[in-house]
């Protein structure tokens, strides 16, 4: 029998590398070989048995579990050439480390019944119990095993064959929703939207204002998928992980256990659990964040990415992929149907959708609960008359009015501050020094009560005590400067006495369910005002809401990146469509200290397309996506001289095309984690140039260690 070569991708390895096995081994399988004086893990990407010009070693083991299919294979190396990653950080994608160590056994529902053994003449108090809860209506298993009877009395009912076990169907490898959420009839528009979809040939943009019933709308697409093709699976993305409870109670109440849920937050066993049952095909409808994409196992039916606009979308570690670029690889390698969902979509998805006619274009102009047009307010935050004479501590005299009336009316309310914290920074009043971080050009977020108070780098978590006196000048003075949900909380306890607040932010959500905990109580009034940072903006849904107040909507509107005033158009959109969801009137407060901008104004007379017009116009004439690429290369290094010194030799050793423009630019916060950062930013007539480039100056980028990004979301 001729010896078999293996190609081999490794996690951590950039590289393909060969071991060699006497029997032959199945492309895709798992393996375990010896590799740097160690044992490591890795996957089967082809076999051959022609032998290299070069001595291999022998493979130490084979996983016995069912081989990768060869699409995702496919999929692994579409994302090493797109995006000019190493191959293992390509294979982290579409498997990651907890699957490709796994041994783990699929676990399955389990049940108890009796046997027909007879019952012996003694047992304990404890072992009857069990027996009689097994007589009970009510069937007992593995999960729902009480905790007042005795699991070792059980393995002693097992033992004696008093008592068996049956296996159900597999476990789904996360905790369902309390309650689910029922499935309603589709209004005319919404089944127009839906028969655009079925009969486009092209992707389909779903834009769709707030409440307009996109989601009845994903449902019934995937109910139609599902039934013309049972062995294919249908994926539904979301931005954010914050977004997962809501929806997944939306499809649980749909399809039942035939959901799978994905995100970083499930634990080892979890992620077993799921990506066995996505490989056996119990699971055809798979929720989740970008990451979701990476553990689909059969071919896609339909796939759908939910609040499309979200920068979240694009990976920030090698490979950079952008999701909708690998969504719509995927689409068309299976012929699957593809929708791209939101009330504020991207300017790209609306130039693809509306200007260019290059995408079909479903439109919900009007809510499913129709309501009167929201009250729209922009308080000047520059005038006294906004917030009084005292320092502004985030509320207007307008907003804070309108709070009392909505309190009184039994109504709730959210208010949207784009800062943790509270305060931006702690500032000497002496020496005026700020406190910053020691690994990041950032001043530190100042964190807690005021008798007891911390410093938190918001780049790198770096942590500290308040100092009691000022590093530079021994001062025992600081001034906080800026505002955070922390201490506009505060605010509210004090200005409104008995209202009930509850924070939604990096801080108060980092538990596990603590997010879905916490929109739950506010679902079920347990709470009068939520405030919160971007997790609050975005597709959640809540019948009491009828105000929404924004304290500072230009923070980020300043940035010196193309993209920022469209994040902050979608920004207002998506926080305002919280309110009045329902049918109720409704009232929007944006506090801004620019009420003249004209981004502000277009909001105020609620003209979206104007904003799209004008941006594109904008774009055009800069040559900016989507009439334009850019890409990106990140230099660092821990010190600040050498990482010039590199950016500018890489500057002259891969000169850009000669349609194109290659700037060497510092990062917007040019220190962080203790290194240095300039970019290399490549600016060309189409995406194609940008890729070309990229190809041609890889291996130099990629011996250097460098960050590849050929489609960044932000130049930042």
């Amino acid at each position: 029998m001729p010896r078999h070569y293996l190609t081999i991708i490794l996690p951590k390895c950039p590289k393909q590398l060969t071991w060699h096995s006497e029997a032959p081994v199945t492309v895709g399988a798992r393996v375990r070989v010896r590799f740097q004086g160690r044992l490591s893990w890795g996957v089967v990407y082809a076999s051959d048995t022609t032998p290299p010009d070069f001595a291999t070693q022998p493979l130490t083991e084979v996983i016995d579990a069912p081989p990768l299919p060869a699409s995702t294979l496919d999929t692994i190396a579409w994302l090493q050439r797109t995006y000019f990653s190493g191959w293992g950080a390509a294979l982290s994608v579409c498997v990651p480390r907890i699957l490709l160590e796994s041994q783990h056994p699929l676990q399955r529902t389990q049940r108890y019944v009796r046997t027909s053994q007879p019952l012996p003449a003694r047992l304990g108090p404890q072992q009857l119990a069990i027996l009689q809860a097994i007589d009970s209506p009510t069937p007992l298993t593995q999960e729902s095993f009480p905790s007042h009877l005795s699991r070792p009395s059980l393995r002693r009912l097992l033992q004696l064959q008093l008592v068996e076990p049956i296996l159900g169907p597999p476990l789904l490898g996360f905790t369902p929703p309390a309650t689910v959420r029922p499935s309603h009839p589709l209004s005319s528009a919404q089944a127009t939207a839906l028969a655009t979809i079925q009969s486009a040939q092209s992707p389909t943009l779903l834009w769709g204002v707030t409440g307009s019933g996109k989601t009845e709308v994903y449902k019934k697409l995937i109910h139609a998928r599902l039934e013309a093709f049972p062995d294919h699976q249908c994926v539904f993305l979301l931005p954010e992980i914050a977004l997962t409870p809501q929806l997944t109670a939306e499809f649980i109440g749909a399809f039942g256990r035939r959901v799978a849920v994905w995100h970083s937050r499930l634990s080892k066993t979890q992620k077993i659990q799921i990506a066995h049952r996505l490989t056996i095909g119990d699971a055809p409808v798979l929720v989740g964040t970008r990451s979701a994409l990476g553990v689909v196992r059969r071919p896609l039916s339909c796939l759908i990415l939910d609040e499309e606009h979200e920068w979240t979308y694009q990976s920030g570690t090698m490979p950079r992929y952008s999701t909708h670029r690998l969504a719509a690889y995927l689409a068309q390698r299976d012929g699957a149907t593809l929708v791209y969902g939101s009330a504020t979509p991207r300017v790209e998805s609306y130039h693809r959708a509306v200007t260019t006619q290059q995408w079909a274009l479903a439109r919900l102009s009007e809510r499913v609960h129709p309501a009167p047009a929201p009250r729209i307010q922009l308080v000047d935050l520059r005038r006294p008359s906004g917030h009084g004479a005292t320092p502004f501590n985030g509320l207007s005299t307008p907003l804070l009015q309108a709070l009392r009336q909505c309190l009184d009316q039994g109504q709730q309310a959210v208010l949207f501050l784009n800062r943790r914290g509270a305060a931006s920074a702690a500032q000497c009043t002496v020496c005026g020094q700020t406190c910053q971080c020691p690994r990041c050009a950032s001043p530190l977020k100042v964190h807690g009560r005021t008798t007891h108070q911390r410093l938190m780098c918001h780049i790198c978590s770096f942590i500290s005590p308040f100092p009691r006196r000022c590093p530079h000048c021994s001062s025992s003075h600081f001034l906080l400067k800026g505002l955070g949900t922390q201490s506009v909380q505060r605010t509210l306890l004090a200005e409104l006495p008995g209202v009930r607040v509850l924070r939604a932010d990096a801080d108060t959500t980092a538990a596990k369910g603590s997010f879905a905990q916490l929109t739950q109580q506010f679902d079920n009034y347990e709470a009068d005002i939520l405030l919160g940072t971007q997790m609050v903006t975005k597709g959640l849904d809540f019948k009491r809401v009828t105000l929404v107040g924004l304290l500072q909507a230009d923070v980020g509107l300043s940035l010196p990146e193309f993209r920022a005033s469209e994040r902050i158009t979608q920004l207002l959109y998506q926080v305002a469509g919280r309110a009045g969801r329902h049918g109720q009137p409704s009232q929007i407060i944006v506090q801004t200290y620019q009420p003249d901008h004209p981004l502000f104004q277009q909001f105020l007379s609620q003209d979206l397309t104007g904003f799209y017009q004008q941006t594109l116009t904008d774009r055009q004439r800069l040559g900016l996506t989507p009439f334009g690429a850019q890409g990106l290369v990140i230099i660092s290094h821990r010190d600040k001289a050498t990482c010039l010194r590199r950016a500018q030799s890489l500057a002259r050793q891969c000169p850009a095309p000669p349609s194109a423009r290659l700037d060497v630019a510092p990062a917007y916060t040019p220190r962080t984690h203790g290194l240095y950062h300039w970019r290399l930013i490549l600016s060309a007539p189409d995406q194609l140039t940008v890729d070309q480039w990229f190809g041609q100056h890889a291996p130099t980028f990629q011996s250097q260690g460098l960050t590849l990004d050929p489609s960044p979301i932000s130049l930042l």
